[in-house]
């Protein structure tokens, strides 16, 4: 999924660029038009897929949940043992081989990431009840409205409703064949269930998850917060989250983790080049 950077998306393909490897990449509609060539262009030996029925991504809508929807929805007819969702904003930390070789080694593990064994009553009411506004503190108005809104539907509890368990979560994940099957099979569940949330692409995956056999299936120890059920490196400590930068190279490389989140080429794009040399050169 990615929306902006270009340089960057470019670098990340060079990365991904392995046999092995089928890439489908959804630029967000609010482009326009884009040259698809400068993408292709990118790789050698992956072959890369561009979503023709783009989506206009809005922070916090169910848009971001129908991009993932249709990203998995062209993909699956290729079968893969894994899907892996990245954004514009990720690299990977290891070769190809590292990363392919892992997950041989935990072939039928489900890598989802989340918060906690439970979801917080503050929390939980972005899927609880129906979200009319947004909450984004830059629109004052929406905020009040989005309030007021959640505090005139005290009676309203959508999970009793529909009699599910909602969880919450990382967007990033790296599933099965199966579960992303199971996932796209839902579709007319999903749209019902996070029909107007807030941020309901933090949800649904794992809520899936939850209330299916796949939680048997997760990568443990879970529900601790922990990226490392991703194996993913994201820093929430320094920013929100944190754009690495050329300082942070040695430990991203040594923490063992195959993914890592979050880049941004106009704050330091050296790092960014750094990664690259060190995958396309197998160090």
């Amino acid at each position: 999924m990615a929306h902006n950077h270009f340089e960057q998306l470019r670098a990340l393909l060079r990365c991904l660029d392995d046999g092995r490897n089928v890439i489908y990449l959804h630029l967000d509609a609010k482009l326009g038009a884009v040259d698809v060539g400068q993408f292709k262009d990118q790789l050698k030996h992956a072959e890369l897929c561009v979503l023709s029925n783009r989506v206009d991504v809005r922070w916090g809508d169910f848009s971001q949940i129908e991009c993932e929807l249709r990203l998995l929805e062209a993909s699956i007819p290729g079968h893969y043992d894994y899907y892996h969702l990245m954004s514009g904003a990720d690299l990977p930390l290891q070769s190809q081989d590292v990363i392919h070789t892992y997950f041989e080694r935990y072939q039928g593990t489900e890598f989802v990431h989340f918060d906690a064994k439970s979801v917080d009553p503050e929390t939980y009411e972005r899927v609880s009840k129906y979200a009319f506004f947004s909450s984004r503190e830059k629109n004052i108005f929406e905020k009040v409205m989005y309030r007021l809104t959640m505090l005139a539907q005290f009676w309203i509890d959508r999970g009793r409703l529909y009699g599910i368990q909602y969880q919450k979560g990382a967007n990033w994940f790296s599933i099965t064949d199966d579960c992303a099957r199971y996932i796209v099979s839902r579709r007319k569940r999903v749209e019902r269930v996070f029909h107007r949330t807030r941020c309901g692409d933090e949800f649904f995956i794992q809520t899936i998850i939850v209330n299916s056999g796949f939680e048997k299936k997760l990568y443990r120890p879970n529900f601790n917060d922990s990226y490392k059920t991703i194996r993913y490196c994201i820093d929430w400590k320094r920013g929100n989250p944190y754009v690495f930068r050329k300082e942070d190279y040695t430990m991203l490389k040594a923490s063992g983790m195959l993914f890592a989140r979050k880049f941004d080429e106009d704050i330091d794009s050296e790092i960014i080049k750094m990664i690259e040399r060190s995958i396309t050169n197998n160090e």
